[in-house]
């Protein structure tokens, strides 16, 4: 007679194996090769199917069509259990959705707990071959790699030493090719922060930080040291720079391609080790990217002490811009202030106000002080330099001045200005310039939104990085500079000599006379209803639309036809009706041109011929137009056109004898 458990086993047999039945006649209806089905009817370690049925139906049907290493799809379905216990694969769209998601996830946990045990120092055990001294006055190891230094600065302050969340071995190692010595010397107390010293063999020098953990340059290099530490003297052939290994080199590469210009694309195709090892460059991040970063990913990047804005700022939740203010403190201590945040950490913290800001607000409110007094009467011919972190730069009086120079100064308000030489104004948040009718040079640079709503004339404007830029009165000026603009406001502009601008919709309804109008690469929609002269435009790789009169047609085509798309619209103002029509429709009209908008590559495409017989008509037709008395660049053009109704036409002229 059977037990209860023999006849509980035969159950759970049978269950289990209508289960693999099941998922055995679904993927061989579906065209299973035989390797797939043994995955997935494979048995975990319990004796129960890996994949349940639904799931082994989900997974198939993601990766059937698509190569995908079956050693593979077990691992990350292994570990999509382990990280995500309550989760279904129907909450993923495909297999790189998933596989993606959990390769996160592991790299993330991997990552966190790299150095979760690093244990104690143990100079007769797993720390010996580390060992560059050890006797009664002095202990040096050497931490060349990131979980010796967390080891030998454990209960340190130490960037490089922290076991997670900003630690910059990693950093420091590729920037400067850093070799680290921790160095403990025993005779010294350790209420004595000199008792440890982390001496850093650069590439180019030699740099110390000890307990207080503030880093500084040895500037007499080896001689200063053992000038202050002679007992260090005998040990100057052990400390040597260890050069970058050639996988660090492609690693230092790969990172400092996003560092020098981080966009999100780049950064989504990184590791997670990638992501957390450059985020600790401290660069500052587009928003997007920022907006990406899991938890763990944005406390490795804010325990740099990056220079962020208030919006970034703003997105942190209390512990996080806790964190991030204690460690921009110690920053300032060691570099001053570098951002607006920056000065109100200044401004809210006792001791950081009287060592920065104490002595500045005074000396510069007295200036402002003497400055009014002097400028009463609204004049000033002399020129205005100040620099102020935390006191505003406010002359109400002011209606005539020379040149003004204005560096880090959040507010300046001149609410009185009319006319004046040169602006400079670096840096301001804040500015009031409502009734400034005309100057020379006006150079603004990182402000989001540029007013001036009564400037007419000016030399030369530079406005860098400004979202909104708002001139509604200016008409003329000579050269016009202002980039990653989303609004460009000119209503009034009827002659400037060049035009440098990166909006994607550039409106100048009354712009008259241009020599050169840059595009930048950035703009859409360009608008010039009444331009009557300009001799280029370029720079517009990406316009779709253009607004143009049709006499400036004759002469502007091959410009743009040159640095643009073939699908570019083009409206006439001086037309009755409104008519748009594509560009390449209005060459082959006007201008008869059968290769409009088309390269060789085309060419050989529509009339079905390889690449390199139309490279060669071309360089026969080049040949033959020339003689004729045009200059090469339109030789060119009307080979092409000839060779896009005929991709053998210079072989046959010349058979002709023509």
């Amino acid at each position: 007679m059977r037990s209860k458990d023999q006849i509980l086993l035969e159950n759970l047999y049978n269950l289990i194996s209508e289960g693999k039945k099941e998922t055995i006649d679904y993927l061989q209806k579906n065209g299973a090769d035989q390797d797939t089905i043994t995955l997935f009817t494979k048995l975990d370690a319990t004796g129960k199917p890996l994949f349940p049925t639904d799931q082994a139906i989900i997974m198939f049907n993601w990766i059937k069509d698509n190569p995908v290493n079956l050693s593979d799809i077990e691992k990350d379905y292994n570990d999509f259990k382990k990280y995500f216990p309550n989760k279904n694969l129907k909450d993923f769209k495909d297999y790189l959705n998933f596989s993606e998601t959990v390769h996160a996830k592991v790299g993330e946990k991997e990552f966190e707990n790299r150095n979760k045990d690093v244990g104690t120092i143990d100079v007769h055990g797993d720390d010996k071959e580390n060992v560059i001294a050890d006797n009664e006055e002095v202990l040096i190891l050497k931490g060349d790699d990131e979980h010796k230094c967390v080891r030998y600065g454990k209960g340190y302050s130490f960037c490089i030493s922290r076991p997670y969340g900003g630690n910059m071995y990693g950093n420091y190692r590729l920037s400067k090719e850093s070799t680290f010595y921790f160095i403990y010397f025993k005779k010294v107390p350790k209420e004595n922060p000199k008792h440890i010293m982390v001496l850093d063999r650069t590439k180019d020098g030699w740099e110390w930080t000890f307990g207080e953990n503030q880093t500084q340059v040895i500037e007499g290099g080896w001689d200063e040291l053992i000038a202050q530490y002679p007992i260090l003297a005998k040990y100057e052939k052990k400390f040597v720079n260890k050069p970058l290994t050639e996988e660090e080199k492609n690693y230092q590469s790969k990172l400092g391609s996003f560092v020098r210009l981080p966009k999100k694309q780049k950064f989504d195709g990184f590791s997670y080790k990638e992501k957390a090892d450059v985020l600790k460059f401290g660069m500052e991040l587009p928003e997007d990217v920022f907006d990406s970063l899991d938890k763990f990913l944005r406390n490795e990047y804010i325990s740099v002490g990056p220079v962020i804005e208030q919006n970034i700022f703003d997105k942190l939740d209390d512990k996080e811009k806790e964190r991030y203010t204690k460690v921009r403190k110690t920053i300032i201590k060691q570099q001053d202030v570098k951002s607006v945040l920056d000065r109100e950490i200044v401004k809210n913290d006792p001791e950081l106000f009287e060592k920065f800001a104490k002595d500045d607000i005074q000396y510069n409110q007295n200036f402002i002080k003497n400055f009014n007094i002097t400028t009463e009467n609204g004049y000033y011919d002399d020129k205005i330099y100040f620099y102020s972190k935390y006191v505003p730069f406010v002359a109400k009086n002011l209606i005539e001045s020379g040149n003004i120079t204005i560096h880090n100064t959040l507010e300046v308000l001149l609410p009185n200005l009319k006319i004046c030489g040169d602006i400079l104004l670096f840096a301001a948040i804040n500015i009031d310039l409502k009734n400034l009718t005309g100057c020379l040079d006006i150079y603004i640079p990182e402000v989001k939104e540029i007013n001036l709503p009564n400037l007419k004339r000016c030399k030369t404007t530079r406005f860098n990085n400004a979202k909104i830029v708002n001139l509604p009165n200016l008409i003329e000026c000579r050269e016009f500079n202002a980039s990653s603009n989303e609004q460009l406001n000119l209503p009034k502009l009827k002659k400037c000599k060049t035009i440098n601008v990166t909006s994607k919709i550039v409106n100048l309804p009354n712009l008259i006379e241009c020599e050169e109008l840059d595009g930048t690469a950035g703009v859409e929609e360009l608008y010039l209803p009444k331009l009557k002269k300009c001799n280029n435009i370029i720079n517009i790789f990406k316009l779709k639309k253009l607004v143009i009169p049709k006499k400036m047609m004759e002469v502007l085509p091959w410009y743009i036809l040159n640095r643009t798309k073939t699908d570019l619209e083009i409206i006439h103002p001086e037309d009755q009706e409104v008519k748009v029509e594509s560009f390449k429709d209005y060459l082959l009209e006007k201008y008869k041109r059968m290769s409009a908008g088309m390269d060789e590559e085309d060419i050989a495409k529509k009339d079905k011929v390889p690449v390199s017989t139309i490279k060669k008509q071309i360089k026969m037709g080049k040949k033959v137009e020339t003689e004729h008395g045009v200059n090469m660049k339109k030789a060119k053009r009307i080979a092409m056109d000839h060779l896009a109704e005929n991709p053998k036409y210079y072989t046959k002229l010349k058979k002709a004898k023509l």
